[in-house]
Parts: structure tokens; sequence; C-alpha cells
């Protein structure tokens, strides 16, 4: 077999199947819209850190000076001065509603859902974060990952007119 054939037919082996998933999750991937993951994730962190942390000025349970010898450190780990709201929180519940949005897979949404909890409760464990931090982070989230997605949707639906 020459070098052309055996180019041929490993493309046709890599190429497509018959999963609707898989299809929307490489179309995805190699769409210029990929790219809203890594906005939504900056927007959320400069919304989080660079916004409402300053502002709120909410010290963390390890920095706070009534609880902070009641919390248990885990490996000197005190995280930054202010905690409200959560960016871990904000952060992964945006792109879990987001992603549940544009694949619409139950399994990947639950997947998702199950990632950023268990991310989220980590910063409950450390003592880095009040619960209220993290319900906050999870709604602002939810609505980020909301608003990406309806923003998306609407330049898709502008450049990409439905064919009749």
């Amino acid at each position: 077999m020459d070098i052309i054939a055996l180019d041929h037919k490993l493309t046709l082996a890599l190429n497509g199947s018959d999963s609707t998933f898989w299809d929307n999750v490489m179309y995805t991937v190699t769409d210029t819209f990929s790219w809203t993951l890594v906005i939504i994730a900056v927007v959320a962190d400069r919304i989080c850190s660079g916004l409402v942390k300053p502002l709120v000025a909410r010290w963390r349970p390890t920095q706070d000076p009534q609880l902070m010898y009641l919390v248990d450190i885990v490996r000197g780990y005190r995280g930054g001065r202010f905690g409200f709201f959560s960016g871990h929180a904000c952060n992964t519940m945006s792109m879990a509603v987001f992603l549940s949005c544009l694949f619409r897979c139950r399994k990947v949404t639950i997947t998702l859902i199950l990632w950023s909890i268990t991310t989220t409760f980590t910063r409950l464990y450390l003592g880095v974060h009040f619960l209220g931090d993290v319900c906050v982070g999870w709604t602002v989230g939810i609505l980020l990952g909301l608003l990406f997605y309806y923003i998306m949707q609407r330049i898709h639906a502008s450049m990409c007119p439905k064919r009749y």
C-alpha cells in the first residue's frame, strides 16, 4: 500500500461517526465559538475577583478574625483575603450550564453539575468560603452560562440563517 492510499484509509477511519453527541462535540470544539468557554471563564473571574470581592470585602472563613482559629486549615492554605462570592462555584457552574445547554445530553449535564458541586465542595471543606459565597457563585454562574449560551445562539443565528 502506498503512502497516499494509507493516508486515505486512515483519514476515513478517523472521520465522523454515527453519534450525534460526538458530532456536536467535535463541531463545537473546532468552531470558533468554543472560545466562548475561555471568555466565560475570564468574564466570571473578572466579575468575581476583580469587581465583587474587592467591593464587598467579606472575609473568608480562614481570614475572618471571629472564625479563623475555629476553621480547620489544610496544608496551611487559607485562600486570599476576601471570599464573596466563590469564583470556583461561578466558573464551574457557568461552564456546566453553558455546555449542558449546548450538548443537551442528560449524562453530560449530570456529570458537569456533579463536577461543579464536587469542585465547589472543596472550597467549603478547605474553609476558604462560606456556604453563602458558594450559593451566590452558583447563581451567578448559572446566569452567566445561560447568558453566554443565548448570546452564542443569537450570533450563530445571525451568521448562519436557516435554510428552507
